[in-house]
């Protein structure tokens, strides 16, 4: 009977933990959506005409539908990751060998006793040492493939998961990597943009110095207490935003070209295939698909059928089959 109520007790613990997560993703994600309005509205509504005030009306014409792209772009990439759902439940390729495995599984990891803290705490040790074998996941009652790791967010295993990204309330695995992608790049690009256009402003038109400039954008409390406007806090929120997603964006790029997940990288797993250099355009369009750099800028590319695994990942799907 107490073993009854601590199990009641681990339930409702775990289902209020559950709870927290998504209330504070869900607070992230709509911050993240009023701030990528303010971007467009500073960049585009505000500081271009305010630069180019004799412009042609073709000109402006351009500028607003750069920035409706921006905007779709964006919340297309935004709402596809979370469409997109990497999850070990929802892969056709590897729901049979899931399915097959489920009942065996449970026998070897659990022998019909209750799960306990403990039990998933150690099943997440023995399976961190061995990251490219097929492991047992406790939470999941099922046996799951190299590279893919349980989310307690999402409450599922994710194929080739990268990390749980609160921006978008889900967890970046091998379907919507490049959607993930292509949000820091245009998020990079809408950014960049209004920054740009605000330092022409304040060094040509306002005739700030270029250090002034730089301290009043990184230093944000110094415009909130010393030279707040709507307009300079916008352009520092720009400026700031656009050295994070520009940052982000060369580190993804970088890890693809190497075949790696951030999960990799922090584990310091190396993805380099035999025959080929570290850092190579072929790793790329193994772990991203054909034409990588067009699915990253096309929100709406199709996912691949069998995933993007690499030819190692493959293998050894072909020795467990």
């Amino acid at each position: 009977m107490r073993g009854f109520f601590h199990f009641v007790k681990f339930m409702i613990e775990d289902h209020r933990k559950y709870i927290q997560h998504q209330r504070t993703d869900f607070v992230v994600y709509v911050v993240l959506n009023i701030l990528i309005v303010l971007t467009l509205y500073y960049g585009v509504i505000v500081a271009f005409p305010l630069m180019f005030d004799t412009c042609s009306t073709p000109v402006l014409m351009l500028n607003y539908l750069w920035g409706v792209w921006l905007y779709v772009a964006e919340q297309s990439n935004l709402q596809l990751i979370r469409l997109r759902d990497s999850s070990i439940f929802t892969e056709g390729d590897v729901q049979s060998d899931v399915t097959t495995g489920r009942k065996d599984a449970v026998s070897r990891g659990t022998q019909g006793k209750p799960l306990t803290r403990t039990d998933r705490d150690s099943t997440i040790s023995r399976r961190s040492k061995v990251p490219d074998s097929w492991h047992y996941c406790v939470p999941c009652e099922v046996t799951v493939p190299p590279r893919a790791w349980h989310c307690s967010t999402c409450r599922s295993c994710i194929l080739r998961r990268d990390h749980h990204c609160v921006f978008a309330m889900q967890c970046i695995g091998i379907k919507n990597q490049c959607n993930f992608m292509g949000f820091l790049l245009y998020t990079a690009a809408g950014t960049l943009y209004a920054t740009v256009l605000s330092f022409l402003i304040a060094v040509y038109i306002q005739g700030v110095s270029c250090w002034v400039w730089l301290l009043r954008n990184v230093l944000i409390f110094y415009v909130i207490l010393f030279d707040f406007s709507l307009n300079n806090l916008l352009a520092s929120l720009n400026f700031i935003g656009c050295v994070f997603s520009v940052g982000v964006l060369v580190y993804y790029i970088r890890l693809s070209l190497a075949g790696q997940t951030s999960a990799d990288h922090s584990r310091n797993v190396c993805r380099k295939v035999p025959g080929r250099s570290m850092f190579s355009l072929e790793t790329m369009r193994e772990f991203l698909g054909p034409s990588p750099f067009l699915r990253v800028a096309w929100p709406f590319h199709e996912v691949l059928p069998n995933g993007s695994y690499n030819s190692n990942d493959m293998k050894r799907f072909e020795k467990h089959q």
